[in-house]
């Protein structure tokens, strides 16, 4: 039976892995708005026949616009929550004009009724949860600000601290993007205006006492103005310096294949092809071999496997598969092992 799958899809890699579990489409919907070029990225990799657009518009009157907005605890960014004055007018229209060139084979539109109690049903889940708290009852200290961390919505990684003051948090809720408050040049700003590297707001949280709030985003780009893809990049010395190192080599792996930079030996291999990063993979395999039955000592035999596990990784990002497609393999396969033995 053909299936067509939707619902948290922010990459390629999500449509590759859904494809081969045997979807036969998939659905593309925040990920349209948030990320437009996914779009075109899915359907030049897979053909656009296996890519679907789905807009999900609600019909909103005047007095539903007007309504203030708590904090959100969605999935879905208030962009998308909001709906479309009109489903025939310039939101619908203008993503249907997007989506015939970034090569989808097919736009959907689920339109939702004025009477749709989806969203009510999640406030009323969050209520239960915890009190849902409005921005004039946060706790802003004597600046008028309130600490804000923003995290990777998907992953959960950390990306950057900031301060928000009233209008932050509002233009944050309402527009679904983050804006923040400098406390150095005492001026407001919203993240990635200039830069592009823009943060789409999935979800905002108060903590217990209401004086901190965590903003759960998906990242367009890198997070840090250093380039880094986040701000907290200094290990300190000691225990932990080295916990998710995979990811952060991943991490930079993407970076060079996305942006190569002069000089980079991860850009200059990825220039060279698949074939040369495999080369050089069958090299540190055999120095792995060589130096374990070779007798050069155990510091040697940890030496080789770390570049083998680094070119490793530099093909896995060569060929656009996430480290954790592998990490969830040996998860199952273990699994597998254990229910065998029980």
């Amino acid at each position: 039976m053909p299936l067509t799958v939707g619902g948290g899809i922010r990459s390629v890699d999500d449509v590759r892995r859904l494809l081969r579990a045997g979807a036969d489409k998939i659905s593309l919907n925040t990920a349209a708005l948030a990320r437009p070029d996914v779009i075109r990225e899915a359907a030049e990799r897979f053909g656009s026949q296996c890519i679907v657009v789905a807009i999900d518009a609600k019909r909103v009157t005047p007095t539903n616009v007007a309504r203030p907005e708590p904090l959100r605890t969605s999935s879905r960014p208030p962009s998308v929550q909001a709906g479309l004055a009109d489903p025939a007018g310039p939101g619908v229209r203008r993503c249907r004009q997007r989506r015939g060139h970034r090569g989808a084979g097919r736009l959907a539109l689920p339109f939702r009724h004025p009477h749709d109690r989806r969203d009510q049903a999640v406030s009323g889940r969050a209520r239960r949860r915890g009190s849902a708290v409005t921005p004039d009852e946060l706790t802003y200290d004597e600046r008028g600000l309130i600490p804000a961390v923003v995290q990777e919505a998907e992953t959960g990684e950390v990306l950057m601290v900031a301060w928000m003051d009233r209008d932050a948090v509002g233009k944050t809720l309402t527009t679904g993007l983050t804006h923040f408050w400098s406390r150095s040049r005492r001026a407001p700003w919203q993240k990635g205006e200039t830069s592009g590297h823009v943060q789409h707001v999935q979800g905002v949280y108060a903590d217990c006492d209401a004086d901190t709030l965590v903003v759960q985003v998906h990242q367009e780009g890198v997070a840090c103005h250093t380039g880094a893809r986040t701000c907290f990049v200094n290990a300190l010395s000691g225990a932990g310096a080295t916990a998710n190192i995979l990811e952060r080599i991943e991490r930079i792996v993407q970076e060079r294949k996305a942006a190569p930079a002069a000089g980079s030996y991860v850009a200059g291999l990825l220039a060279k092809g698949e074939a040369a990063v495999c080369r050089k993979i069958g090299e540190e395999a055999v120095e792995v071999v060589t130096a374990a039955l070779g007798g050069e000592g155990d510091a040697r035999v940890v030496s080789e496997v770390a570049d083998l596990w680094f070119h490793t990784l530099v093909l896995l990002g060569e060929r656009g598969i996430p480290l954790r497609d592998v990490l969830e393999e040996l998860a199952r396969r273990h699994r597998e092992r254990a229910a065998s033995r029980g």
